[in-house]
């Protein structure tokens, strides 16, 4: 965005005078006079001078020997906005001279800081929001440039920096580990999964950089317990090596989004299939009902992706969603294979969840091409309708399946929704600052976090007490005189201020509930050996 830039003489300012004029709240300036732009523009400025400070040192000899010798070059010193206003300050810096070693110095304002055109409080604002606002609008706010906010985050950075080579992060009970594609690399991420805090944003996500991240975390050795991560063989070889003893599971969240993936693969050629069914029917009639049926399909593709959980909270979309499967077998098919994984995750014990993963492998289309014609037969479905979800068969089982079981573990039921839910928090830090390099977005990723204040303040109206009232007489109340006759009544309340400091804990969207078990129902058409929604079996299609 392109900011305009407007600069103003004292031709183009009007003077407000001393009662009208907001307070500068430096003490150690005298404000001269104030002034504004004639345009109504949203600007600011102070004209000041220094109070005389009797005891100067002398930064030579830091001898206080020193004695005034008259004012030095005007400066412009930015100040921090004030109801959207950008305020400046002209002060006339006192010229000193040390009557020791005849060295002449600026005396040092209190709340200016010596080596920056900015007030001190600007300055510690800027150090703050540095990490939490794009470095693009301070600027815009603060007068400066955008290189002068970066260099600011730099040194708060190197103190960061030193903290944490001083006094190594603990390593989490249960990491989750992940990557994403920001300022052109991928990056690895490494978050403490119970806390949902993100430990370090590394430079990539190569296998040393990665194991390098997370050695320098204290007694990583012993402390990591679980490992969260997507189905990426690359961690997993050195993961079995580097933490023996840690239980690694694939997170759910990805073998959802595979499934996912795969029905949006297939969903196009189901109903390109049934479409041209649909046209070779003669009965009119028919045809216009079936061809209703399937323009659900078409408006809500969602119902073929979405939990059954968030399905069933609408009746209109379950019944959508059962008419659709009692009349085109191919779609129940294909809701199922997504509906027997869910149930699955839903299961107390390995053993249950095995069985049910087990059962699911039988109903999946296989590799080889004599043995999907095979299956095709034993299904009756045409060859081209589920081919997409031959590929996920192979990847899934032949190598992960160990490690999504492992979820079922007991102390293992954990994804990495922190995980994700920081990285797209990072994306968009990424998108806001349009620009920031790995050092800079990295230092946001990992330090905003400890400069929000979480505290919530609010008002109590119920503290508020009706204390007995006082009769006065004879006295001044709100400017008026009150004769001695006059008894005036004055009401005196007490307040009492309440805030509470809040914690804010990552939402895991997967979390298991048992409850989802109980909506479904074996099916009773042995054409469709899975499940259908309870209380929808027997739904008659909907109209056309």
């Amino acid at each position: 965005m392109d900011y305009q830039h407007k600069e103003y003489s004292f031709h183009d300012l009007k003077y407000i005078s001393s009662s009208e004029a907001p307070s500068l709240d430096i003490p150690s300036l005298e404000v001269d006079g104030f002034y504004m732009p004639k345009d109504g523009g949203a600007y600011m400025i102070f004209s000041t001078h220094p109070k005389k400070n009797k005891t100067v040192v002398c930064p030579n000899c830091k001898s206080t020997n020193t004695v005034f010798s008259g004012y030095s070059r005007t400066r412009l010193v930015h100040d921090v906005t004030r109801n959207f206003n950008r305020v400046d300050i002209l002060v006339k810096p006192q010229l000193c001279r040390c009557n020791e070693c005849d060295n002449r110095f600026l005396m040092p304002v209190e709340g200016i800081i010596e080596n920056r055109q900015m007030t001190t409080r600007l300055y510690e604002y800027l150090k703050k929001e540095c990490f939490l606002q794009p470095h693009t609008t301070l600027a815009s706010l603060s007068g400066f440039s955008v290189e002068t906010i970066q260099n600011i985050m730099d040194e708060e950075i190197e103190v960061f920096e030193e903290k944490r080579r001083n006094h190594p992060i603990e390593a989490p009970r249960v990491l989750g580990i992940d990557e994403k594609h920001i300022v052109h690399t991928m990056r690895g991420t490494l978050v403490d999964v119970e806390s949902g805090v993100l430990i370090d944003m590394l430079e990539n996500n190569k296998a040393e950089t990665m194991k390098n991240g997370i050695k320098c975390l204290a007694n990583w050795d012993r402390n990591i317990k679980v490992v969260t991560t997507d189905m990426n063989n690359a961690y997993i070889s050195w993961l079995e090596k580097l933490l023996p003893n840690a239980t690694i599971v694939i997170d759910k969240f990805h073998v959802i989004q595979d499934i996912q993936r795969k029905i949006n693969e297939t969903l196009p050629i189901l109903y390109r299939y049934r479409k041209q069914m649909i046209k070779d029917i003669s009965d009119s009639k028919e045809k216009a009902r079936q061809a209703a049926i399937l323009d659900i399909v078409k408006v809500n593709k969602y119902l073929f992706k979405y939990s059954t959980e968030r399905i069933v909270r609408d009746n209109n979309k379950a019944a959508q969603l059962a008419t659709v499967m009692n009349e085109f077998r191919e779609f129940a098919f294909l809701r199922n294979l997504y509906a027997i994984v869910e149930e699955m995750y839903n299961k107390a014990t390995r053993e249950e969840a095995e069985k049910v993963w087990e059962a699911w492998e039988q109903y999946l289309p296989p590799i080889g091409k004599k043995q999907y014609k095979d299956w095709c037969d034993t299904y009756d479905f045409k060859e081209e309708l589920f081919k997409p979800f031959q590929s996920f068969s192979h990847t899934s089982f032949m190598r992960f399946k160990p490690f999504i079981l492992k979820y079922f573990n007991e102390g293992c039921r954990f994804t990495n929704a922190a995980t994700e839910g920081l990285n797209n928090n990072i994306e968009r830090m990424n998108r806001a600052g349009n620009g920031y390099t790995f050092h800079h977005l990295r230092a946001k990723a990992l330090y905003a976090p400890t400069l929000i204040d979480h505290t919530v303040y609010s008002f109590n109206i119920s503290s508020i007490k009706e204390e007995k009232p006082t009769i006065t007489c004879g006295c001044m109340i709100n400017g008026y005189s009150h004769s001695a006759n006059t008894y005036t009544i004055i009401y005196k309340y007490s307040f009492s201020s309440y805030f509470e400091r809040i914690k804010l804990n990552p939402i895991n969207i997967y979390e298991s509930n048992d409850f989802i078990e109980s909506l479904f129902v074996p099916a009773t058409d042995n054409d469709i050996p899975f499940i259908s929604f309870k209380g929808f079996d027997n739904t008659e299609p909907m109209d056309a």
